[in-house]
C-alpha cells in the first residue's frame, strides 16, 4: 500500500486549516530585565536594565518607571525616567526625586517599533534609606548618657558628613502636635564631630531637668538629612556648682541644714580638706531659690562645731546645737535663730552632751534623739523641746529659755545605741531611719516610728514591720532627708566610719518614703555622677535640697560644693 501523503494534502493543512499570519510574527519578541541596582544611596538610586532581543526588533525607547502604588497608578509616583540603550543595555540615575524612607516599586520598559508596543521587566521593589538611625540612653541621676548608631550601611565606604542630635525640653508628658522635632535651630541641635563609614555617633552626656527632654539623633549624607527614634528623657535631679563661685559656702561637710519662710540654711560644720586640716566653721549661709544665690547670715552663736542638728518650729525660728568642738568634745548647747532680725539667742542646755543625733519637729515642739551621748556611749534617748516653757529662766531677748524632757528610749531593735542616723516628722509622727549601732561597721536599714502623744511612754517608739519598711537600699550612717508634701526622701550615706578612703561603699541612690497604709519604701532616682554622704538637706516648697559633703569612693573622695535639687515627678 502506497503510505505517502500526498503533497496537496500539507498546503491545504498550511494554508487551509491553519490561520495566516506575518512571517515576523513567528520571530521571538524582546524581553527586558533589571540588572538590580547599581547603587543605593538614600534617595539617590542607579538603576541598570538589559535587553534580551535575539530577533532584532527596532527599539525605539527605554526607561523606568517608578511608583509608590504596586499597580503603577498615574501620579503615585515620580518619572518615568527615559533612557538610551547602549547596545543591549541601558542605565539611569535617579537623583533627588525619592522620599526618603519610603518603599518603591520599578519596573524597566522598551518600547518595540513594529506594531509590538511596550514591554515592562517583572516588578522589583526598593527602600530608601535601607540603614537604621538609632539612639539609646543610660540616665544616670540629672544626667543623661545618649548613644547613637547608624546600621545597614550600604557599603563600608559609605560616609556621614554630619551627625548629632536635636532635642526639645516640655513640661508636657507628651510631645505637642503642632510642634516640628526636624526643625533644625542653633539652639535645638546638638553638633558632633564624625567618624567616617564607621557608622558610630561619639556619645553626648545631656543635663537633665525636672521635665520631659525629648531627643532624636539626625545624620546628614551629603545635602539629605535623617532623623531617627525619639528619646524620652527625665529626671526629678538637677544641680547647681558653687566651686567657683566665690559668694557661696566653702566646700562642707558634716554640716546641718533647715528652711525657714522661702530660704534655706546651711551651718557649722568642716571645711574642705583640700586646703589642709579640715577647718570648722561657725557659719550660717542663706540659699534664696529665686535668685539660685547664697547669702552669708550672722554667724552662729555657738561657735565652730561639726556634726551638730537642727529643728526649725512652726517655720519661725531654727534651733541649732550639740556636735563635736574642735577638741572633739561634745556638747550639749542649744541656740535660736530669729531670721526677721538675723540674730541668735541661747536656749536651754541639752540634758547630755552628745554629737551625730537627728532632730525634727512636731506639732511646735522640737525633738532629739540618739547620737553619741557623752561621747562615750551611742544614745537611745529620745528628747522633747518646749520653746514656751520658761520654768527654767528667760533667754536674753526676755523670752523663755525653754525645757527639754526625756519622753521614750529607742526600743530592743537597736540595744546599742544608734548614732549618725536620720530623723524627720512625717503626718502624725516622727520617725529615725538607718544609722550606725556599733562596731566598725554595724550599719541599720530599719526604721522606727515615734508617736509623741501616745500616753504609754512604753508605746512611743515603735520597730516598724521590717518586711515592709525597711530601707530597700543598703545599711548606712551618714544619710540625708528631706519632706516634701505627704512623702520623706532618704538616700546617700555610707558604711565607712568616717570617709571613704577605707575603702567602705558610699551610696547615691534616694528613697522616698510613704506612711499611708503603715508606710512603705519605693525608690527614686539616683543623685549623679557621684555618691555622696555627711551632706546638709532642707526642703522648701515642692523641692529637696542637698549640699556639700563627701563625694566620691573606694579610696578617693572629695569635698562637694554642688547643690542638689530634687522635684518629685509623679
Amino acid at each position: 500500500m502506497n503510505t505517502k501523503t500526498p503533497l496537496f494534502f500539507i498546503i491545504l493543512a498550511i494554508f487551509g486549516l491553519f490561520p495566516s499570519c506575518e512571517v515576523d510574527d513567528l520571530r521571538r519578541l524582546p524581553d527586558v530585565r533589571i540588572t538590580l541596582p547599581i547603587s543605593i544611596e538614600l534617595n539617590n538610586v542607579s538603576l541598570g536594565a538589559e535587553i534580551i532581543n535575539p530577533s532584532g526588533y527596532p527599539i525605539d525607547g527605554a526607561g523606568f518607571e517608578v511608583s509608590l502604588d504596586e499597580q503603577f497608578s498615574p501620579g503615585q509616583g515620580p518619572g518615568p525616567f527615559p533612557a538610551v540603550p547602549n547596545g543591549n543595555t541601558f542605565n539611569v540615575s535617579i537623583s533627588n526625586s525619592l522620599d526618603l524612607s519610603k518603599k518603591y516599586f520599578i519596573r524597566a520598559y522598551i518600547e518595540v517599533d513594529g506594531g509590538v508596543g511596550i514591554i515592562y521587566s517583572p516588578t522589583i521593589q526598593l527602600s530608601t534609606t535601607s540603614f537604621f538611625l538609632s539612639a539609646s540612653a543610660t540616665i544616670r541621676g540629672s544626667e543623661a548618657a545618649v548613644f547613637g548608631s547608624v546600621s545597614d550601611l550600604p557599603n563600608t565606604s559609605f560616609t556621614l558628613s554630619d551627625h548629632g542630635y536635636i532635642w526639645r525640653v516640655f513640661a508636657d508628658q507628651q510631645i505637642p502636635e503642632d510642634v516640628d522635632l526636624s526643625l533644625q535651630t542653633k539652639d535645638d541641635i546638638q553638633g558632633l564631630g564624625t567618624k567616617a563609614g564607621s557608622g558610630q555617633m561619639e556619645r553626648i552626656n545631656v543635663a537633665l531637668q525636672p521635665v520631659y527632654t525629648y531627643l532624636r539623633p539626625y545624620a546628614i549624607f551629603q545635602e539629605d538629612t535623617i532623623y531617627g527614634n525619639i528619646l524620652e528623657l527625665t529626671s526629678e535631679w538637677t544641680q547647681i556648682n558653687f566651686d567657683t563661685v566665690r559668694q557661696s559656702p566653702a566646700r562642707l561637710i558634716k554640716s546641718v541644714g533647715f528652711a525657714l519662710g522661702d530660704y534655706g540654711y546651711v551651718c557649722t560644720g568642716e571645711q574642705s580638706f583640700r586646703l589642709g586640716m579640715p577647718q570648722l566653721i561657725d557659719s550660717l549661709w542663706r540659699y534664696d531659690p529665686s535668685t539660685k544665690s547664697w547669702m552669708t547670715m550672722e554667724n552662729f552663736l555657738g561657735g565652730k562645731r561639726r556634726n551638730a542638728v537642727a529643728f526649725t518650729i512652726n517655720d519661725d525660728k531654727a534651733y541649732v546645737g550639740l556636735g563635736f568642738d574642735e577638741n572633739n568634745n561634745c556638747l550639749k548647747d542649744f541656740y535660736a535663730y530669729d531670721p526677721d532680725d538675723n540674730s541668735w539667742v541661747k536656749k536651754a542646755d541639752f540634758p547630755a552632751t552628745s554629737a551625730g543625733a537627728v532632730a525634727f519637729e512636731f506639732d511646735g515642739f522640737g525633738y532629739v534623739a540618739t547620737g553619741i551621748e557623752n561621747c562615750n556611749s551611742l544614745g537611745i534617748t529620745i528628747y522633747k523641746f518646749d520653746p514656751n516653757d520658761d520654768s527654767d529662766g528667760l533667754d536674753l531677748k526676755m523670752g523663755p529659755i525653754g525645757k527639754w524632757t526625756s519622753i521614750a528610749t529607742v526600743p530592743g531593735g537597736a540595744p546599742s545605741g544608734i548614732a549618725y542616723a536620720t530623723g524627720f516628722a512625717l503626718g502624725d509622727y516622727g520617725y529615725i531611719s538607718t544609722g550606725w549601732t556599733g562596731g566598725g561597721g554595724m550599719v541599720s536599714r530599719a526604721t522606727y516610728q515615734i508617736d509623741p502623744t501616745n500616753e504609754d511612754s512604753m508605746q512611743r517608739v515603735i520597730l516598724l514591720d521590717a518586711d515592709k519598711t525597711t530601707l530597700p537600699g543598703n545599711g548606712r550612717r551618714f544619710a540625708s532627708s528631706f519632706v516634701i508634701l505627704n512623702k520623706a526622701y532618704v538616700g546617700l550615706g555610707t558604711t565607712s566610719a568616717q570617709f571613704s578612703s577605707d575603702g567602705q561603699p558610699t551610696f547615691k541612690d534616694f528613697y522616698a518614703f510613704d506612711n499611708s497604709a503603715g508606710g512603705e519604701w519605693k525608690q527614686v532616682a539616683d543623685i549623679s555622677p557621684n555618691s555622696l554622704h555627711q551632706a546638709a538637706s532642707f526642703s522648701i516648697g515642692g523641692n529637696g535640697y542637698i549640699y556639700g559633703g563627701v563625694s566620691g569612693s573606694s579610696g578617693f573622695f572629695e569635698e562637694s560644693a554642688i547643690l542638689y535639687i530634687y522635684t518629685p515627678i509623679e
